[in-house]
């Protein structure tokens, strides 16, 4: 059989080997001479063993990268396991961080700590002029209000812990051209925002998952795709609410106390999506609504091509808003009703109901799923 992939050129064979893990990607290095040191050219780090021992697996990630020093670094993937948090160093985690940036070739960087380290991103990453998607997950940051980042297309930040007052205004006006956003799960007292001219608004921007109370909504006003969850202990959804006009799909996370409430303020953000085609709403303890007709009404929904009702828990009023969806959305094509599977009986209960009410729309698909 005739080896293929070891006839590809040493450029080729070290972009293929950058998205591997980096240890998988060491291993490659006992297949044959010519194989044994193409993993010290390959551009990107990848760091994520959850069974490592802590002590193990730093020492890996200094190995490999002590013997790329003369290969740029493009990429960083460094993700640590709650096991290995409570066991390692968060400043020799960091350390380790600030010696691959310093290179200052760096272009994805995707942390994923555990709070094991706090980042600064004035000056941990100041040299990250080419930082192009930045992930941080479950890490402290402080932020300086000189630091830029006009490169940067993707910025995810995901259970993260803001000192010193530093408001995530500031962080968002340094990324001005972000394409992909998501904000969820901020942890800071200073972190609400009390105006919304507070914000920048972010020109580019096509995707964005946010907690509605960090990020108000008119500075993701020209989204094609947009997820917003809204926080239990607000009374309503922070004002104003923008027209979307390029709004096409629409994910929206049940997090309320007041339930009645968020079927409202569901509606209230739908009619204002003019070109919404793609709906997916949680419906778990959602309370009893007083205003399904309005839905019938609104033309957002008319035009509707696929609903998905998350977390469908078989309550009646729940068979009656997505009767009142099948009966009203003249195009529609897709109706997916997402259930738990412990609810198997009622699921098919509710399946013959809907199966057979009448569909406005002719090529109408009715579906059921299990999470």
């Amino acid at each position: 059989m005739t080896d293929r992939i070891s006839s590809l050129p040493d450029e080729m064979l070290c972009h293929i080997l950058s998205f591997l893990p980096s240890k998988l990607s060491v291993s490659t290095s006992i297949l044959s001479k010519r194989w044994k040191p193409l993993w010290r050219s390959v551009p990107a780090l990848d760091f994520y063993d959850p069974r490592e021992r802590p002590d193990l697996f730093l020492y890996m990630c200094m190995y490999v990268f002590s013997y790329m020093l003369r290969q740029p670094i493009q990429r960083l993937h460094l993700r640590i396991s709650p096991f290995q948090q409570r066991q390692l160093d968060g400043e020799e985690i960091l350390s380790f961080v600030r010696d691959v940036v310093f290179g200052g070739t760096v272009q994805h960087l995707d942390l994923h700590l555990n709070f094991s380290s706090c980042i600064d991103m004035s000056s941990d990453l100041l040299w990250c002029k080419n930082l192009r998607l930045l992930k941080l997950n479950k890490l402290t940051l402080t932020f300086c209000y000189s630091a830029e980042f006009p490169l940067i297309k993707v910025l995810h930040l995901r259970n993260i812990q803001i000192l010193d007052g530093n408001h995530l205004q500031q962080i968002l006006s340094a990324c001005p051209n972000v394409e992909d956003l998501k904000i969820l799960n901020i942890d800071n007292v200073f972190v609400d925002y009390e105006d919304v001219n507070q914000f920048k608004r972010l020109p580019n921007l096509l995707r964005a998952d946010i907690d509605e109370n960090v990020v108000p909504l008119e500075v993701v006003g020209n989204v094609q795709f947009l997820g917003i969850k809204i926080k239990v202990y607000q009374e309503k959804i922070n004002a104003p609410i923008p027209e979307f006009h390029h709004l096409t799909h629409l994910k929206v996370h049940n997090t309320y106390v007041n339930q009645t409430r968020y079927f409202h303020d569901v509606l209230e953000v739908v009619k204002h999506c003019h070109r919404l085609h793609n709906l997916s709403i949680e419906m778990e303890y959602w309370g009893k609504p007083n205003n399904i007709d309005d839905w019938a009404s609104s033309e957002c929904v008319l035009n509707l091509e696929t609903c998905t009702l998350n977390k469908y828990t078989g309550a009646h009023w729940e068979l009656e808003f997505a009767k009142c969806i099948m009966e009203n959305a003249k195009f529609l094509k897709d109706m997916i009703i997402c259930c738990d599977s412990d609810r198997t009986r009622k699921t098919l209960e509710d399946m013959k109901e809907l199966t057979s009410c009448s569909r406005l729309s002719p090529t109408c698909n009715l579906s059921f799923r299990s999470f």
